[in-house]
């Protein structure tokens, strides 16, 4: 069994195995609505290292914000997952995204022209930080 810490009620809730929306013959999900799990424990299922990317695809799409920053900072996530974050309407998943240590240094550059402050100061962090890497790698000093 997974259990899910409840932050707000610091209460667990347990699920049968790991998280994964599996379809019953009927078309109905084996967990009911995702929604009824309340984005607490949808965020904390994003957190979770076992999260499948099918899962993580998934709940890139949630209608909370605090579920995709979760998303956007698993290193789990794929970059296509990344990718379709970098252009979502709140900056705390934009800049989640940008402080992904596994995002693609194009996705990085394109959100160091972000609209927002905060997501291209992070950006921009992010990107010395792996131009310092490589560069220390270059000349064989590890990181």
């Amino acid at each position: 069994m997974l259990l899910i810490k409840d932050t707000v009620s610091n209460s667990y809730a347990g699920i049968s195995r790991p998280f994964s929306f599996p379809y019953n013959e009927d078309g109905s999900s084996a967990y009911g609505s995702p929604e009824a799990l309340g984005w607490v424990q949808r965020a904390n299922i994003a957190s979770q290292h076992g999260t499948s990317l099918e899962d993580l695809a998934f709940l890139a799409n949630d209608c909370h914000y605090c579920v995709r920053v979760a998303v956007a900072k698993s290193l789990r996530s794929s970059q296509k997952i990344l990718d379709k974050l970098t252009v979502d309407s709140n900056r705390c998943v934009r800049a989640a995204v940008a402080a992904n240590p596994n995002i693609s240094l194009t996705l990085l550059m394109s959100l160091e022209n972000d609209g927002d402050e905060w997501v291209r100061q992070t950006a921009i962090e992010n990107l010395t930080f792996a131009r310092n890497e490589t560069a220390m790698k270059a000349v064989g000093i590890a990181a």
